[in-house]
Formats: structure tokens, sequence, C-alpha cells
């Protein structure tokens, strides 16, 4: 199983080992007590987080362990268990995240979490940016091809170089920006995509499975030179969304963080906002629920989950898939906002000119790179309709966007915490002899 609880398979006394070895590797890093406080932990298929809530024991022992020593100072045993369930509190509402396909799982996590942490006089810690319903294992990247791989031509001593439809694409960090020449992977159309193989699906519906062939074949033709210039400006301006949508979700995180304190602070714990206020932040300004201008975020997600709908495409909506004048079109209506406002026709009102300056906290800032309403938007494009229609049923995951905050600071997490591949042990009396 590659998604789901598998804490159902391990026994306790396992989980704490397996975590314990991973910790062992990662602890003597941390040069103070506080540079434990700091660790980041995920879990891409976390289920009921029975890994993440044995990672938040065992990091808050290992914390109150160091803390003492360094002060030289004891906690009372009648005290420990409280401070040690605050620590636990830190952890849990600062340092832990998680990913699972099941969307009870999520819920299932967040309930599982509080239990762990909770203690007299605490509140109920918010997981809305920690813990996610997706699929870790299918989503878009930051990775990018560079121009040659568009443009194909004769290598070496006549040989063919690899073009971006069969080649590996290189990984760009959140800290660094791709080079003028290179484009994001997502942009473009893949050899994979609309592929229908069974033979009984072919003899039920020959009529959709020739339409996909014929469209595969016309849509992952070579480049044309206006083609590769529209993809390197698509780049562009989703590098530019990218890096803004990291800073607006480092600034939303701030915004509906709760104040925690551990040992040996006395302050006590406090929490600004509600539960129901962080929802409502988020919801508006990542989710750009019931707002006209949507967010980086949402622009990014909805041209991420157009391309890896492509993937998983209904056979019966073979009719609704782009052209490749229509597959730019959507990229450069999301990723390039009003600055596509020409091509868009007059009678289409996708780009309201004026928007309350209330709406958005950020709005001064996104205005900068257009203004998309992408619920109207999904609603005149059918393309778009079914390709919204496949991501809720996939849940696909992009993680450098869903944490590009995370991967602009540390580069990722420091540590990923999963479950290995379990073979039972089994006599073998023939192979001993």
């Amino acid at each position: 199983r590659l998604q789901g609880d598998w804490s159902s398979d391990v026994c306790s006394s396992d989980l704490k080992c397996l975590v314990e070895h991973a910790l062992k590797e990662l602890l003597p890093s941390c040069k103070t007590a506080d540079d434990i406080l700091k660790l980041t932990v995920c879990e891409p298929a976390m289920g009921s987080a029975a890994f993440l809530n044995e990672a938040i024991n065992q990091l808050s022992e290992a914390y109150l362990t160091a803390k003492q020593k360094e002060l030289g100072q004891t906690i009372p045993h009648e005290q420990y268990t409280e401070e040690k369930q605050r620590v636990k509190m830190y952890i849990a509402d600062t340092n832990v995240c998680g990913v699972d396909l099941n969307p009870v799982a999520v819920e299932l996590a967040e309930v599982s979490l509080w239990l762990n942490a909770i203690f007299k006089g605490s509140h109920v810690p918010w997981f809305g940016m920690q813990l996610h319903n997706g699929n870790s294992l299918v989503g878009a990247r930051r990775d990018v091809f560079s121009a040659a791989q568009l443009t194909p031509g004769r290598g070496e001593k006549g040989i063919p170089e690899r073009d971006w439809r069969v080649a590996v694409p290189r990984a760009v960090a959140m800290t660094a920006s791709p080079a003028e020449s290179e484009v994001f992977h997502f942009l473009l159309p893949a050899d994979g995509m609309a592929t229908c193989t069974d033979k009984v699906v072919k003899a039920l519906e020959p009529a959709a499975f020739e339409r996909f062939k014929r469209w595969r074949s016309d849509f992952i033709a070579p480049l044309t030179s206006d083609e590769i210039r529209r993809v390197k400006a698509l780049t562009v301006a989703a590098e530019a969304l990218w890096q803004q949508h990291a800073n607006e979700l480092a600034r939303v995180r701030k915004a509906t963080s709760d104040e925690l304190h551990v040992w040996p602070d006395p302050a006590p714990n406090r929490a600004p906002t509600s539960t129901a206020q962080k929802d409502a932040t988020f919801q508006r300004e990542m989710l750009s629920e019931q707002v006209k201008n949507a967010s980086p975020y949402r622009r990014l997600k909805v041209a991420m989950d157009a391309w890896c709908a492509l993937w998983f495409w209904p056979l019966d909506q073979a009719a609704h898939l782009p052209t490749r004048e229509e597959w730019w079109f959507v990229l450069e209506t999301v990723l390039l906002g009003s600055a596509s406002l020409a091509e868009v026709p007059p009678s289409t009102d996708f780009f309201p000119e004026t928007l309350p300056q209330s709406t958005l906290d950020f709005t001064p800032e996104r205005d900068r790179y257009g203004q998309v309403d992408i619920d109207a938007l999904v609603a005149a494009l059918p393309t778009l309709r079914v390709a919204q229609q496949v991501a809720a049923g996939q849940h696909f995951f992009h993680w450098e966007l869903e944490f590009a905050d995370q991967f602009k600071s540390h580069n990722g997490f420091h540590l990923m915490l999963g479950n290995p591949p379990w073979i039972k042990v089994k006599w073998n009396e023939q192979s001993l002899l």
C-alpha cells in the first residue's frame, strides 16, 4: 500500500525503534536544545499520524533532556509530565506535517495529534496548513527542461539529442530560479498523456480510443519557435507567482500561528485567533474562496492540476481534450493574468477591472501579476472543468507548492518518516542445509 494508515502493521515497539533510529541520524546535528525545536518532520502517508506522534514524543524528550543539561537544572518530577506536554504541543503545532490520500485519515490525524499533545489549560491546535489531503506520489514539481531539449537536433556523431519528451528534467530549488532558457516541465505536453492500453476498453469504446491516439500524436508534436517563446514567457510568469506564493504562505502561516512557550519559559500559551478565524484566513488568502482575483497559489495549482489531469483523462471526455492552441490559451490566461487580456473574447468577463481592496490583505502585491477569476474561467471552459473534476478525484499533490515557504527556507523537511517495506521472515530449511 502506497497510501494510508500503515500503523496497524507496526507494533508500538517497532514504531518506536524506527523513529528512534531515524532521529539518531538527525539529533547529533543539533548544537543546542533549541535547535531540536527547529527540526521539521513530515510523513507522506500518515494515516492516523502514528509516526508523527512518536516523533513528537521522542523529540520532546530529547529537548527536555538537552535543555536541563544546558541549564544545569532539573525539572521537578511532579512537573515533568506537564512540561513535556507543553513541548509536545509546540512541536505538534509548529514542526510536523503530513499528507494522506484519504480525507478521513487527515481528520483522524488532527484529532490524534491534538489528543497526544493536550494538557490542562491548553487550547485546540489548528493543523490547516500542516496536514493535507493528497496523493503524495502524483503531482507537478519544480523541474525544468533546457531550451536545447525543446529544439531536438543532431548531437555528436549524428546521434539524435534527447528532447523533453524522453529526457529527465532538472530540479530547481525554491531558493533559485530557472535559467532564462529553461521551462517548467508542467507547461509542456508529455508522451504519457491520455493513454489507454486496456484491450477491453478499446473494444467497448473504439471511437474514443482512436480519438485519444490522434490527439496524443498531435499534442506531443515538436514545438514551433513561437510556442517555445510562449512557454518561456509562461515559465517566467509561473516563477514570479511561485515566489510570491511562498512569501504569502509564510505570512499566512505566521498570522495563523499561536503563541506557544516551552520550559523554562513560564509564560502561558495563547491563541490570538480561533480555529474558525484561521480557517477563514486560509480559505480567503490561499484558496481564494469568494474572491475574484485568484491567489498565486490557486493559479499555479490550476495549471499544475490541468497538466496532471491530462495523464488521467476520462475516455468518455475525449471530446474535451485541448488542442495545443487551447492548452497555451488556458496556461496564458491563468498564469499571465490580464497580460493575455487581448486574446480573450471581448464578451467574456474573466478579469474584473475593479476589485474591492478590502477582500485581500495582499491585493496590491497580487495586482502586479494580473487579475484572474478562476471560477468564471472554469465555468466557461469545458477543458478546465474536466481537469478540475479529475483533480478532485485523484487528489494531485504538488509538494513544492503546498509547502513553498518550507522549501524556500529549509529546502524541504529535515526528516521524512515512513513505513519501510516489510518482508516476512520465513523458515527455509532447504536453503539452510
